[in-house]
């Protein structure tokens, strides 16, 4: 293609997935960046529930392989939800353009990876646990400064990065953007729809 995707998907989404939808599917680089995705989401997790006190030393082997084996096996099951929802909405994409817009819509989150070296520089194995110790105190304005940052940084990702999912599935999908919108919330009510229904099934049964 002609232009780099790790660089244009930031500020041409739309223009970016077209290209590389017309382009060689490169299975590789999908499952690569599908793991590296649920790399992140498992690392987010982890950060966020405590689950360093759980697994101590041990907490980067769930987040790693089991983030890897995560964002692989999400990346068909959506691929599958996302193609039969969108073509309830009209789309026409196929299984496989579907999986290539979710795993290429991840390069922002990839991008962020980075930032979880920030964070353990400041935090160490406390960004792990459920109450970690406070960066500010004398001589911390520094620290603080670079946390505020961090977490700034993140919201402007993933808020960024839901918009680039929605331009390259509606690519996918050769759709407006505001169908893929539709279709992902679709798609989430459903899943949503289901787990109630069998949650309320086991409830009745048991």
């Amino acid at each position: 293609m002609n232009r780099s995707p790790w660089f244009t998907m930031w500020t041409q989404p739309r223009a970016t997935m077209a290209e590389l939808l017309a382009g060689k599917p490169q299975p590789g680089m999908v499952a690569l960046l599908a793991m590296l995705t649920g790399i992140s989401d498992a690392y987010n997790k982890a950060s966020t529930r405590g689950v360093g006190e759980s697994f101590g030393a041990w907490t980067w082997l769930p987040i790693l392989v089991g983030g890897a084996i995560g964002g692989y096996v999400l990346l068909y099951l959506a691929g599958w939800l996302l193609t039969m929802v969108g073509r309830w909405n009209g789309g026409t994409g196929s299984q496989e353009d579907v999986r290539r817009a979710w795993a290429w819509s991840s390069i922002p989150m990839v991008w962020s990876l980075p930032l979880i070296f920030v964070e353990l520089g400041l935090y160490g194995n406390q960004v792990f646990a459920k109450d970690p110790e406070p960066l500010y105190g004398p001589g911390t304005l520094i620290p603080v400064i670079l946390s505020l940052i961090v977490s700034i940084l993140d919201v402007i990702v993933g808020i960024w990065s839901l918009v680039v999912f929605f331009k390259c599935l509606a690519q996918a999908h050769s759709f407006s953007t505001g169908k893929a919108f539709a279709t992902t919330v679709y798609s989430m009510l459903l899943v949503a729809g289901t787990v109630l229904l069998f949650g309320i099934l086991i409830v009745v049964i048991t």
